[in-house]
């Protein structure tokens, strides 16, 4: 847990998020990306009232909005 934040964070969650997103090495890793993910699920938490963590839907669902692209 972040307690700064209340996130719930499970390790084996985060092993699927760089594994999904980042191990096929088609997009690089930048600094502001934790940042920008972790926002974007905390919004997603407060928005529906549900306690934050790193869910898979909810990883998902914030990569979705980030790494989104029309190609």
């Amino acid at each position: 847990m972040v307690p700064a934040i209340g996130l719930l964070v499970d390790d084996a969650m985060v092993e699927n998020l760089l594994t999904t997103y980042y191990e096929d090495g088609k997009r690089p890793m930048d600094a502001c990306h934790p940042r920008d993910l972790i926002e974007l699920i905390l919004d997603y938490s407060t928005f529906h009232c549900i306690p934050p963590s790193l869910s898979r839907e909810i990883i998902d669902r914030a990569c979705g909005i980030y790494f989104w692209s029309e190609g």
